[in-house]
């Protein structure tokens, strides 16, 4: 934990490291119609999804979409390589994939897509490649051109394209369109609607399943925001992030074997301080001895954090070592003096409460879940090949 701590330092400032990240951008639309806008979006959802199924570092589609706007560039203009360069250098990403969506063959009624994969560090391309099919076809194609980056970006990658493909079956074009229609949209009705109706068309679809469930774990809806966290699977790219957020479902929900559940399955593989803190919240709830070990454990990878020192208070305070809990709680108040709930708890340690005096149910959640933290971290202990 305090290897993490460390790496941390350098992670969170991109001047020291090199972490090779990649940025996805929508497609350019030169079909001269307006209405296929969306399918560049869902190429370059598609394609980020894909990358970030084999724990490759991807921006943030809210990280991109802010460099769009520093930079004036319009959502659906026909970049330049060096406009597409700039966008990856000021996201300090290491590789860039963009491309374009074309008509194809006589009639036109075919679609011809090609992707282009370039290096930012050294400003050369990395390859071009090129699916061609209808519409109707569009799922296939995506799976077709992700497998080709994937390819080119994750050496060696031991995945066979038809294994890939097999673990990919074909999205109906419609739930394709709503899904990006739900990303686009303005405030969360329509967001809602578009969201479901994908879901309708295709319920296999993961992806607007994991939108609706952080819809409502943002308005707190826990219930409604479980549900649709619970329909991810180890398939999909979001399924840890899906998992912690469905333990912060159960844990209010007052289901805290599940909660405890979900956590612990997050951790095993991806033990962010988050998660660690989460998991020993639930065991709390639970009355398990776990809980102070795994507090502390997110307390050693960020001591300056007030959460984590209120949390190891809270917990040793409740097995009986008021001596010890006090000094967290100071710690809290010297970060925040306003504390009222730190400077009450303090007060019960130096008073030596008895354990069946404190109160239940003042352990403190993370609600944020920083995966890229800890994908950054293990680029960087473990990098891959550079093209």
């Amino acid at each position: 934990m305090r290897l993490f701590a460390f790496l941390l330092c350098f992670v969170v400032n991109p001047a020291l490291t090199q972490a090779q990240s990649s940025v996805v951008l929508p497609f350019f639309n030169l079909t001269n119609n307006p209405e296929n806008n969306w399918i560049g979006e869902s190429f370059s959802e598609s394609l980020a999804a894909s990358l970030a199924e084999q724990d490759l570092l991807v921006v943030e589609r809210a990280d991109r979409e802010q460099i769009y706007q520093r930079l004036a560039i319009k959502r659906y203009a026909l970049l330049t390589r060096a406009s597409v360069l700039k966008i990856a250098m000021s996201l300090d990403a290491f590789s860039a994939v963009y491309g374009q969506i074309e008509p194809a063959g006589q009639a036109g009624n075919d679609l011809k897509i090609t992707a282009f994969v370039v290096n930012s560090r050294k400003l050369a391309s990395l390859g071009e490649f090129t699916v061609t099919g209808p519409i109707s076809n569009l799922s296939s194609m995506q799976s077709q051109l992700s497998w080709q980056v994937l390819r080119t970006l994750k050496q060696p990658l031991s995945l066979p394209e038809s294994e890939y493909t097999a673990s990919h079956p074909a999205i109906h074009v419609d739930a394709l369109k709503n899904q990006v229609a739900g990303l686009l949209a303005k405030d969360d009705p329509q967001k809602l609607r578009f969201f479901v109706q994908a879901t309708r068309i295709d319920p296999r679809y993961s992806a607007p399943a994991f939108e609706l469930g952080k819809l409502y774990f943002r308005k707190k809806q826990w219930q409604e925001s479980a549900l649709w966290m619970s329909c991810l699977d180890g398939s999909s790219n979001h399924f840890r992030e899906a998992t912690f957020y469905l333990g912060i479902a159960r844990y209010n929900l007052n289901d805290f074997d599940a909660a405890e559940r979900a956590f612990a399955q997050v951790a095993e593989t991806v033990p962010l301080n988050e998660v660690l803190n989460n998991l020993a919240a639930a065991q709390s709830r639970l009355k398990q001895e776990a809980a102070l070990e795994n507090f502390k454990k997110a307390l050693n990878g960020a001591e300056a954090d007030p959460a984590y020192q209120f949390n190891v208070g809270y917990a040793l305070l409740k097995s009986g070592d008021p001596s010890a809990a006090a000094e967290r709680f100071r710690a809290v108040l010297d970060r925040n003096p306003n504390d009222a709930q730190a400077t009450e708890f303090l007060g019960m340690s130096l008073k030596g409460l008895p354990t069946e005096q404190i109160p239940e149910g003042a352990e403190r959640l993370k609600t944020t879940y920083p995966e890229n933290i800890f994908l950054q971290i293990k680029a960087i202990l473990q990098p891959r090949k550079s093209n």
